[in-house]
């Protein structure tokens, strides 16, 4: 059996050399391409294409290669990476770390709403709809106008901000994600899918989680009910707090794998190792209207590594996320690089961004934070057999982020001696709470003026506690209160006594994971960008050249006269929108054809176009011809100043 198992083991051992070696072989062939077959020699474009072409095959053989020298090395490792798999689903994590997430998550959630834009877009004529993949069915039956188009934004921000608070956490995250289908969906009919996805995804899955355990109302609600039955403590770390956050880690590396991996295969190495990136910066400044400063496009030095790092960032983010050591790093690479994105490119990514908040150790980072800011425990003294002491001090411990309090029963004589505390009067502990640090104590109003210092829910308001009439109102609702209260023990022990917090299963959190990313993979595999709500996120695969193509709409008057008006096309409709619904129309006059013996669908869509510019608009009371042109723009801005480099008319429409 060793003898077996060491055979095979040298046999690997060979595999694997032979495969990293052939695979390296086929890298260095395409490098060294790169310095036989310049473009520049190029006049009829054959060299070129022939270059391209055999790069493309030999980077197709590397990434096989790859494949298999991993799948070797997997073969090998496997008892260790079973190990790695299983203590990623099997992890634990603080309940503060979940619900801070929850926190940021819904916020940005509730930021994104665009109801201005959207119900924009809810105006435009039926033609100017463009069905995402596999809906075309739904376009004639989906109900969009202004007023069902309102009415569901405002119910997803206030279903967002309702989950953001934690108030019915998981149906508000679960009516997120249902009305999210189709208030964030109007805007994909319309040219453009701006793949936000991911927002409806982890809504759904935050739904299925316990997010609401900590920092929340819900949280309040349910110390209240621990509080009854003896028990102040807070949720203890667990792997229901873990997994979810793990769960939303996976998710964002579905949405990179594929873009990475469809660069290499479309374009193989020149994606990284040409003008092609810098081709990419151009097309977006000419959109945008603006030049990045620095001009790393002048620099091949920078943006071809920088190409090339983003092929193996976005590949290798999914497996990458498995091991601890490397989460760290791979999280700040790639909170940077959509911040490189945004800068160099103008691309805005912030809604994925917000989700690295779940690769921050939140507990971790406020305990830190509390030990330099507070060196000193603070004890918070309370009578355990008061039923509203008990559920103050549940509350407390809900919200209590940076852990530099210990909550200690007064009637607990263990606990007092063992925090050195048995000098504080008995029956004054008993007849109010008291904060303690060192030999210094508050008692009363002053005793929860003095724990908010250490309590950042507080900060805000903690000035107000001393401008009068504040403190003497204080003392006195906190006296009434105190004198009125009445001894409660906690409740008997009963048969679900000891279940503490409600029952959560995680088999829903990883099926509904595991259906997301399975039912995604054939749109990543065929690089279907339009659609919802499932989608290949961009891949920016292709190779560009200098120039790209835009519509160019001409009124003019009965007498050739071009008829200038105030209000251009692009500021009626939301801009990527727009320019969705260009890159649509243009690529579908191609191959126009008639519909109903009159128009084609190219012609409805620009006839409807001109509807929209018409609207409301100054001056269209003169035009009497509207020429529709297919113009092709230099994307490098050197050579804006000669745009337009060519201009075809591709409909004529009388007024």
């Amino acid at each position: 059996m060793q003898i077996r198992q060491n055979s095979r083991q040298k046999i690997d051992t060979i595999l694997l050399w032979l495969t990293a070696s052939a695979a390296l072989i086929c890298a260095l062939a395409v490098l060294i391409s790169y310095f036989f077959l310049p473009a520049e020699f190029n006049h009829l474009g054959i060299v070129s294409n022939l270059g391209h072409q055999s790069r493309l095959t030999l980077s197709r053989i590397f990434f096989w290669l790859l494949i298999a020298s991993l799948g070797i090395v997997a073969n090998q490792q496997r008892e260790r990476l079973q190990g790695v798999i299983t203590q990623f689903f099997s992890a634990v994590a603080h309940p503060l770390n979940l619900a801070i997430f929850r926190i940021v998550f819904f916020w940005t959630l509730c930021q994104w709403i665009d109801v201005g834009s959207t119900v924009k877009l809810s105006r435009l004529p039926v033609e100017l709809r463009v069905p995402t993949f596999g809906l075309d069915w739904l376009i004639p039956i989906l109900p969009i106008n202004e007023s069902l188009v309102k009415a569901s934004l405002y119910v997803l921000f206030f279903a967002s901000f309702a989950a953001m608070m934690g108030l019915f956490t998981r149906v508000s995250a679960w009516i997120t994600a249902i009305v999210g289908l189709y208030a964030l969906g109007i805007p994909q009919f319309y040219g453009n899918v701006g793949h936000f996805h991911h927002l409806v995804w982890i809504s759904a899955l935050l739904g299925l989680s316990r997010c609401g355990d900590y920092l929340s109302i819900d949280a309040i609600f349910a110390a209240w009910k621990r509080a009854d039955r003896g028990v102040v403590e807070p949720p203890a770390p667990a792997n229901a707090y873990a997994l979810p956050l793990h769960v939303v880690w996976l998710i964002i590396g579905s949405v990179y794998f594929f873009p990475g991996v469809r660069k290499f295969w479309v374009s193989g190495f020149d994606w990284a190792f040409t003008e092609n990136f810098r081709y990419h910066l151009y097309r977006k400044w000419l959109e945008l209207d603006w030049v990045a400063v620095p001009r790393i496009d002048h620099a091949p030095v920078l943006y071809m590594p920088m190409a090339l790092v983003t092929i193996i960032f976005e590949a290798g983010f999914f497996f990458l996320i498995f091991f601890p050591r490397l989460r760290p790093w791979i999280a700040v690479t790639g909170f940077s690089f959509h911040s490189a994105v945004k800068y160099f490119m103008g691309i805005s990514f912030w809604t994925l961004q917000a989700c690295y908040a779940s690769f921050v150790n939140w507990r971790g980072l406020f305990v830190w934070i509390g030990n330099r800011l507070f060196p000193k425990e603070m004890y918070v003294v309370y009578d355990g057999n008061c039923k509203l002491c008990r559920r103050t001090i549940a509350t407390l411990r809900s919200f209590d982020l940076l852990d530099r309090i210990t909550y200690v029963n007064a009637l607990d004589d263990e606990a007092l001696a063992a925090h050195n505390l048995t000098w504080l009067d008995a029956n004054a502990t008993l007849a109010d709470m008291h904060a303690v640090v060192d030999r210094d104590a508050w008692k009363g109003f002053a005793a929860y003026r003095a724990l908010s210092y250490r309590m950042p829910i507080f900060w805000l308001f903690l000035p107000l506690l001393y401008v009068p009439p504040i403190p003497t109102i204080g003392n006195a609702i906190y006296r009434k209160v105190a004198d009125s209260r009445t001894c409660s023990l906690p409740q008997p022990p009963s048969q679900d006594a000891g279940k503490e917090m409600p029952v959560w299963r995680s088999r829903p959190l990883v099926m509904a994971c595991a259906f997301l990313i399975a039912i995604n993979i054939p749109f990543g595999l065929a690089g279907i960008k339009s659609a919802w709500p499932f989608v290949c996120y961009p891949t920016f695969e292709a190779i560009l050249g200098p120039q790209r193509e835009t519509l160019d709409i001409v009124p003019l008057t009965a007498t050739g006269e071009e008829v200038s008006l105030n209000k251009a096309l692009k500021d009626k409709i939301p801009g990527n929108s727009y320019r969705g619904l260009v890159r649509h129309i243009l690529t579908d006059n191609e191959d126009a054809v008639e519909v109903d013996g009159n128009l084609s669908q190219t012609e409805q869509r620009l006839q409807a176009l001109w509807k929209v510019v018409a609207r409301d608009n100054e001056g269209v009371d003169q035009v009497a011809t509207v020429q529709f042109y297919r113009m092709t723009l230099w994307s490098p801005p050197e050579k804006w100043n000669e745009n337009p480099a060519k201009r075809d008319l591709l409909f004529e429409l009388k007024v």
